[in-house]
């Protein structure tokens, strides 16, 4: 069980369901919970600087033919994982449902988000349960009753007009940046993570920024977390943002909409 706790990931990809506790530069102490396959990505985004990967679409358009953990076993690996932490008096601050790609597409994760809670309520309380998403299953019921249960919704903001977001996040399905945004403006602790790329795909730009900064006044989140790359993106050609001009992203949303903004 000592090896599940420490399991990072392997060129891009979890190969299990529990992973970390890692040091997350948005979320603390994080322990992270994958509930999608091991061996491969699934998601609606084909982002380019994705850390895991290029993304299949044949295998992200059958969803129904992909071999998703039972909730049982993903909740059943984080109870033992969360023993286990406290046997070892290991501080966590967050649960974190990210992983192998888009984990809203998991057929039960409502019940998984649930369970997730629950765990947290009995062997972890003062921990937030945290959930990254892109935002596509926003719309879905059972994924927005999930969401509207956590303490913290990370939704993912890279840009401000439709054909950027087209070209940085390259939907996999019929979905509009505006339909994300007015849905995640609909969360009670929506957090809005937006990141900045040069290079063959561009979202610095003067014109750039200010469309970004009125579609994150549309959401208006709780926080608005910049970074830029950190790890081998998917595809070449992609340079990442120094921090001098994302601090100056940054203090130009704090300038025109007074939401607390943090840098990584």
């Amino acid at each position: 069980m000592a090896d599940v706790i420490r399991m990072e990931k392997v060129n891009g990809l979890v190969g299990g369901i529990v992973f970390g506790p890692v040091e997350s530069r948005r979320f603390g102490r994080s322990l992270g919970v994958n509930p999608l396959p091991p061996d491969r990505k699934l998601c609606t985004f084909d982002c380019p600087y994705c850390e895991c990967g290029p993304t299949s679409h044949a295998e992200s358009r059958r969803l129904d033919r992909q071999p998703f953990p039972p909730a049982a076993d993903v909740l059943a690996a984080l109870e033992n994982a969360l023993q286990g932490l406290a046997q070892g008096n290991t501080a966590i601050d967050s649960l974190t449902l990210t992983g192998n790609g888009e984990t809203t597409l998991h057929p039960a994760f409502d019940e998984i988000v649930g369970g997730v809670i629950a765990l947290r309520d009995r062997l972890l309380p003062g921990a937030d349960v945290v959930v990254l998403t892109n935002g596509t299953r926003l719309g879905h019921p059972a994924v927005r009753r999930a969401l509207d249960r956590v303490d913290l919704c990370a939704v993912k903001i890279d840009a401000g007009r439709e054909s950027t977001f087209q070209l940085i996040n390259r939907p996999l399905e019929p979905v509009t940046l505006h339909a994300i945004a007015e849905a995640a403006a609909q969360l009670p602790r929506a957090v809005v993570q937006s990141l900045f790329v040069r290079g063959v795909v561009d979202n610095t730009g003067d014109i750039e920024i200010e469309k970004w900064i009125e579609r994150v006044a549309l959401v208006h989140p709780q926080s608005v977390q910049v970074y830029s790359l950190e790890r081998k993106p998917a595809e070449a050609g992609l340079i990442a943002v120094p921090r001098h001009d994302l601090e100056g992203i940054a203090e130009r949303l704090t300038g025109q909409t007074h939401l607390p903004v943090v840098v990584y």
